[in-house]
């Protein structure tokens, strides 16, 4: 991921545009002497809902939306998704984690979660288990003593 590229690669042949992507750079929290006082290097990116919904499918939007959580803010209409990085001490660095956290999060909304397949216990296991439950049965059984 190159900072020149002019846009951001999702999968090969997927890819959203840099210019769908704004962001904003504020200064970072916490203990961290004159760096933190002094310079803004933690990065806002945000990406519009309606950005995102023409790389997605509807059911990959769904999947966003619940896995972003809190990072996706707005109203129907007005939504976003909006990732804050101010782990590192350079904006450099800050800017390509937000958008590897981005990319990952487009992976992974992507990705179709497989469909469980149902399956009948086999006659094998089920006389297993039932040998079992008769053995360990007749083992407490013969604790009991004068019933």
């Amino acid at each position: 991921m190159s900072a020149l590229s002019d846009d951001l690669e999702i999968r090969p042949g997927r890819t959203l545009a840099r210019s769908a992507i704004q962001l904003s750079f504020t200064r970072s929290g916490g203990p961290g002497g004159q760096n933190v006082n002094k310079r803004s290097t933690a990065v806002l990116l945000r990406v519009d809902a309606a950005d995102l919904f023409q790389l997605l499918t509807p059911e990959a939007c769904q999947r966003l939306r619940l896995l972003a959580g809190p990072a996706w803010v707005g109203e129907e209409g007005g939504e976003s998704l909006l990732l804050r990085a101010d782990a590192e001490r350079s904006q450099a660095a800050n800017r390509e984690a937000a958008e590897a956290r981005l990319v990952a999060l487009l992976q992974m909304a992507m990705t179709e979660p497989k469909v469980r397949k149902k399956k009948k216990v086999s006659r094998g296991a089920k006389m297993r288990r039932l040998a079992d439950k008769k053995k360990l049965s007749e083992k407490k059984g013969s604790r009991r003593t004068g019933e």
